[in-house]
Order: C-alpha cells, then sequence, then structure tokens
C-alpha cells in the first residue's frame, strides 16, 4: 500500500475515532480496549500492536490493517466521514456568511449612529453660534467665568 494511501485513510483513522475503534475491536478481536485507545488513529502504532499481540512480521501486520482498510466496514466509514466533513463545510459556511451579515449590520448600525451623532453635533454647534451672535456680551461672560473657573479647578 503506497503511503498516500496510507496517509489518506490515517486521517480517516483520527478523525471519526470512536466509531473507527468499535470496528477495530471487531475485526482484531484479541486487542485490548488500552490497545485500541493507543493506537489512537496512529498507522506506525496499529501496525506495532498487531505484531506484538498477534506476533505478525512487519508484512503480516500491513496485510492485516490493509485488508482492513478495504473492508465494507471501513468503505462505510469513508463514506460517513465524507458525509460528516461535508456537512461540516455546509455548516461552517452558514456560520461564515451569518458572520458577515451580522458584521455588515453592525457597521451599517455604526454609520448610522455616527451620521446621527454628526447631524446633533452639527446642530448643537449652529445653536451655540446663534446665541453668541444673539447674547455676545452674555457669551463674553460665560466664557470668561469658564475661564476663571477652569484656572481654579486647575491651580489645586
Amino acid at each position: 500500500m503506497s503511503d498516500a494511501i496510507l496517509k489518506g485513510n490515517e486521517a480517516i483513522l483520527k478523525g471519526n475515532w470512536k466509531e473507527i475503534a468499535g470496528k477495530i475491536r471487531k475485526s482484531f478481536a484479541d486487542l485490548t480496549n488500552d490497545d485500541v485507545e493507543a493506537i489512537k488513529g496512529n498507522y506506525e502504532e496499529f501496525e506495532g500492536r498487531l505484531r506484538k499481540i498477534y506476533g505478525y512480521k512487519k508484512a503480516e501486520a500491513n496485510q492485516a490493517i490493509e485488508d482492513f482498510l478495504k473492508s465494507e466496514d471501513w468503505e462505510d466509514l469513508k463514506t460517513d466521514a465524507h458525509g460528516l466533513k461535508d456537512s461540516l463545510l455546509r455548516n461552517a459556511q452558514h456560520i461564515r456568511d451569518r458572520a458577515e451579515d451580522f458584521v455588515s449590520h453592525s457597521m451599517d448600525d455604526i454609520k448610522d449612529k455616527f451620521h446621527d451623532a454628526k447631524e446633533v453635533s452639527d446642530a448643537a454647534q449652529e445653536n451655540v453660534i446663534k446665541y453668541v451672535k444673539e447674547n455676545p456680551v452674555k457669551s463674553l461672560g460665560f466664557a470668561l467665568l469658564a475661564g476663571v473657573l477652569a484656572g481654579v479647578l486647575f491651580k489645586k
């Protein structure tokens, strides 16, 4: 079996481990739960456990794994894994789309609030200018009083 095929199957081994562990226990009954947990998707560990427990030579262990990977159970697992991957991708796309909508709406809200605040600020500025033009002496008095108060407060 080529390294590329092994690596592809190893990714599936790691991806859906609980279901795969049950299939391994079924196919290799002499492996204990501890043995199966030690494998945890690692091809070399799988091979090593088969060699240790069953007394296989390297080629025999590889053949046993290859036969397992060609079994109907394994094909079902691969189909399930691909379906799960597709489902996860669809969910991720949906979440991304919702996040984009949220950010877009949030930006629109921020722009609207900024625009509203700018209008309020512009109106307040116009009111101050109008008041100063209509009441120059009072305005000068307020400015003088504000300056004195600021001086007293900052002097402390």
